[in-house]
C-alpha cells in the first residue's frame, strides 16, 4: 500500500473541508469531483476536497493541459450552494481563490521574492513565470454547487521546455517544501476569499487588481472575437480585466488569455 504525501486527518482537522477523498493517483481531480457531484451534490458550507499524488490528465482552461508530476500539489473542492450560481460570477471566484493560495504562497516565499501575483483571468506567477493554475466548473448535480480546480508547482520537478515559463516553490526557496502544511496554509486563504466573495465584499476588486501582473503594462488579450491590444488597468468586480485601447476608449474584456507585449520606443 502506498503511504500518502499527505497527513489526511490533519487536513479534515484544520481546514474548513467537511471530508477529503484522496488517490494516490488520478486522471484529474475535477473529473472525479463531477463524478460524485452527479450521485449527490454536498451540503451548503461542507466542502469535499479531492486531492491526488498524482494526475495523469490535468486539465487547465479550454483544451489546456495542467503538467501535474508528482511532488506538485493538485486539488479541487467541491462546493454546494443553496441557490444556483450565475455564470458571470465564477470569473469574480476564481480571483478570489488565486487570492487565497497567493496570500499562502506569498507567506511562504516572503524571504526570496517581493510578492506573488496574478495573472488575468486564473493563474499566478513569480517572476513572470507561473507558478499555480486555477479553474472553476459549474456542476450538474441535483443541488447547485462548483468545482475549484487548483495546482501548484512546489516540489515537482519540471519539464525542460517549462522552465523558462514555470516555476516551483521548491526551487524559489531551495528547500523542500512539507505538502501537508502548505495544503492547510492554501485552503484557510481559499477559506477566507471565497467567503468574502460569497458574501459579496466590495473590497475584493480592489485586492486582485492590486496583486495584479500585468497593471499599467501594454499586453495583447486573445479573444473570441480576436486579439484586443491595450494597456492594462485593472480589473473590475466582475473580473473583467479594464483595457486602455490604443484610440482612447477603455474596455472591459470578459474572457480571454493574456500576453505581455514590451512597449515600442
Amino acid at each position: 500500500m502506498t503511504i500518502p504525501p499527505f497527513d489526511l486527518d490533519a487536513i479534515r482537522g484544520e481546514t474548513f473541508v467537511a471530508d477529503v477523498v484522496y488517490h494516490d493517483t488520478l486522471d484529474s481531480t475535477n473529473d472525479l469531483a463531477h463524478t460524485i457531484a452527479a450521485d449527490g451534490s454536498p451540503d451548503p458550507g461542507s466542502p469535499v476536497l479531492f486531492l491526488a499524488a498524482y494526475q495523469t490528465r490535468g486539465r487547465g482552461r479550454g483544451s489546456n493541459s495542467w503538467h501535474a508530476a508528482r511532488g506538485g500539489l493538485t486539488f479541487s473542492l467541491l462546493l454546494g450552494f443553496d441557490n444556483p450560481i450565475q455564470p458571470s460570477r465564477f470569473p469574480p471566484l476564481a480571483l478570489a481563490t488565486a487570492l487565497g493560495v497567493s496570500r499562502a504562497l506569498s507567506s511562504r516565499l516572503a524571504e526570496v521574492v517581493s510578492d506573488v501575483r496574478l495573472k488575468w483571468p486564473n493563474d499566478l506567477v513569480v517572476n513572470d513565470r507561473k507558478i499555480c493554475g486555477i479553474l472553476v466548473e459549474p456542476f450538474g448535480g441535483p443541488s447547485p454547487g462548483v468545482i475549484i480546480g487548483v495546482g501548484v508547482n512546489v516540489n515537482n520537478r519540471l519539464d525542460p521546455s517549462l522552465e523558462n515559463h514555470a516555476t516551483s516553490l521548491a526551487d524559489l526557496l531551495g528547500i523542500h517544501v512539507p505538502l501537508t502544511d502548505l495544503l492547510i496554509e492554501i485552503l484557510s486563504g481559499i477559506e477566507q476569499t471565497t467567503g468574502a466573495w460569497q458574501n459579496g465584499d466590495p473590497t475584493l476588486a480592489a485586492d486582485w487588481t492590486r496583486s495584479c501582473h500585468d497593471i499599467d503594462r501594454p499586453v495583447v488579450t486573445e479573444t473570441p472575437r480576436g486579439p484586443i491590444e491595450g494597456i492594462c488597468r485593472g480589473i473590475d468586480s466582475d473580473g473583467r480585466l479594464i483595457l486602455d485601447l490604443p484610440n482612447g476608449s477603455r474596455q472591459a474584456i470578459a474572457s480571454g488569455s493574456l500576453h505581455f507585449r514590451e512597449r515600442q520606443s
